[in-house]
């Protein structure tokens, strides 16, 4: 009996986008705690499920060849679906789940037949993805990458309680960049905006280096890389160092009211404000003994679908290679494809590149 790629969180706006990408080559079993009896349409076959009560977790597993993690919060989560995946050996994607790469959690899944991809939608995953792709594309060798990601949309309690739940758990380093294999403290502070090119508005710069961006850096041979997310507004400004004052966020849920006065304030600025997502690179390298420098500009148009594509490539990965043991996305991901997949799905406006001669000078080329 063929199995199905299985998706929890169906119901959500992700889950819905990658069940639509699934269905076009695979027969795709969805799960969700809204959803009350089992419904089938065309490749798409819909049930309850509820990640917290074990049974109902494994009957759902024990089904599929795949299984996506689309639920969240994923810092409350953690491992609770893929230790199911691992009972029955199903292979496993998350699209966020860093914490599965590092301590105890590496040690105990690297060691079994697990076959796991993590970091699969858009932060992390198309941000590990990209700069590898557009390396070996380029360049000969990178010596520098500078990363610009910002975006004004509205917010989901899901994502509000993992940027707080980040900020005390093992998933990266404020105010660090990467160079030559350690981490490094940035040192230069401006507390004032300033224009990137690419974006729409001036933004706060603040240094942050995931676990992500740091093995992608790792992978690609770049001697230096740092990323920078760009704020622009006052009151996620002031938000984002709240979270990373040394506050206790150890007992946060999605329940919590730190929770709910942020998410009532990334939403009131999504309602009266512009909208915009953008993923910008700058990086410089030689090519055929010249020193040569690229910006990339990613115009995000749908985030939800950014995320639903990344994934569709990670369970078409875990599919047609053997993977053992936990990996990130970017591992197994083809740039090209999801270069062309983004395109193909609408989620992007454009990806431009440009060859940066000086701040004046450029030629630019839409891919």
């Amino acid at each position: 009996m063929e199995k199905y790629i299985g998706i929890a969180g169906i119901s959500g706006k992700i889950g819905s986008c990658l069940s639509v990408l699934l269905a076009e080559k695979h027969k795709v079993l969805g799960g969700a705690r809204s959803i009350a009896e089992k419904t089938e349409e065309g490749n798409i076959v819909k049930c309850h499920l509820d990640i917290y009560d074990d049974d109902s977790l494994r009957s759902f597993c024990r089904e599929c060849s795949v299984v996506v993690n689309c639920t969240g919060p994923s810092y409350v989560i953690k491992d609770r679906i893929l230790k199911i995946c691992a009972e029955y050996g199903v292979k496993y994607a998350d699209l966020s789940g860093d914490m599965i790469t590092d301590g105890d959690y590496r040690k105990q899944y690297d060691t079994c037949s697990v076959s796991c991809l993590v970091g699969t939608g858009f932060v992390a995953g198309l941000s590990g993805v990209l700069p590898l792709y557009y390396s070996g594309k380029f360049f000969d060798s990178v010596s520098s990458v500078v990363c610009f990601q910002g975006s004004r949309e509205p917010a989901s309690r899901n994502s509000i309680t993992d940027i707080i739940l980040s900020s005390v758990a093992d998933s990266g380093h404020p105010g660090c960049f990467y160079q030559e294999g350690s981490i490094v403290p940035y040192a230069e502070t401006n507390n004032r905006k300033q224009e990137v090119t690419g974006f729409p508005e001036p933004v706060y710069l603040k240094a942050y280096i995931s676990n992500e961006m740091q093995q992608s850096a790792e992978t690609g041979g770049f001697e230096k890389l740092v990323w920078f997310n760009a704020i622009p507004d006052d009151e996620i400004a002031a938000i984002a160092s709240d979270m990373f004052s040394g506050s206790d966020n150890t007992v946060i849920d999605a329940d919590s009211q730190k929770v709910e006065n942020y998410l009532r304030v990334f939403n009131a600025i999504a309602d009266t404000r512009p909208h915009w997502n953008i993923l910008a690179y700058e990086m410089t390298g030689k090519k055929n003994d010249c020193d040569i420098t690229k910006r990339i500009i990613c115009r995000i148009k749908n985030g939800y679908m950014v995320c639903a594509a990344m994934a569709s490539l990670a369970v078409e990965a875990l599919l047609s290679k053997e993977i053992t043991g936990v990996h990130w996305g970017f591992e197994a991901v083809s740039g090209e494809k999801a270069v062309e997949l983004l395109y193909s799905t609408g989620a992007v406006e454009e990806i431009s590149v440009n060859d940066v001669y000086s701040e004046d000078d450029m030629e630019e080329d839409v891919i």
